[in-house]
């Protein structure tokens, strides 16, 4: 009697711990699921983060890009204004300084075309065709 008493309470025991234990293992399981659809917003979250950082490096791309242009296109008229103000002082300095003549071509020519560079005068091209007179 007193051995199938303490086999029975042995076995209570037993069952109650296994009992016990399968509760534990529920609610080890209910956290870690709960864990996983942490994780899984995270991801989420994490995947929409990256996805607006690439939208806004697109932008920003973009927005240099523009302003490059901009910003080239400003040099350009700078050095625009620049040339045309030098030229105008070359224009100022011979107007100042006054004409000289030089030798006549050794064509006669009309029509030609004329530049000033490198703080000179250039005669360019033109006809015999039509040409007027002794340059």
């Amino acid at each position: 009697n007193s051995q199938f008493s303490n086999l029975k309470n042995t076995l209570s025991r037993t069952k109650k711990e296994l009992e016990e234990e399968v509760e534990k293992r529920k609610h080890n399981e209910a956290k870690f699921m709960e864990l996983v659809k942490r994780l899984e917003q995270s991801e989420k979250i994490f995947k929409e983060d990256v996805s607006r950082r690439k939208q806004n490096e697109a932008r920003l791309v973009k927005t240099v890009e523009e302003a490059e242009t901009k910003l080239k296109e400003e040099v350009k008229k700078m050095k625009l204004k620049e040339e045309a103000e030098q030229e105008t002082k070359m224009f100022e300095d011979l107007v100042k300084d006054g004409w000289k003549a030089l030798p006549h071509m050794r064509t006669q020519r009309g029509r030609l075309g004329v530049a000033i560079g490198d703080g000179k005068l250039f005669a360019v091209g033109g006809s015999v065709r039509y040409g007027f007179g002794r340059l």
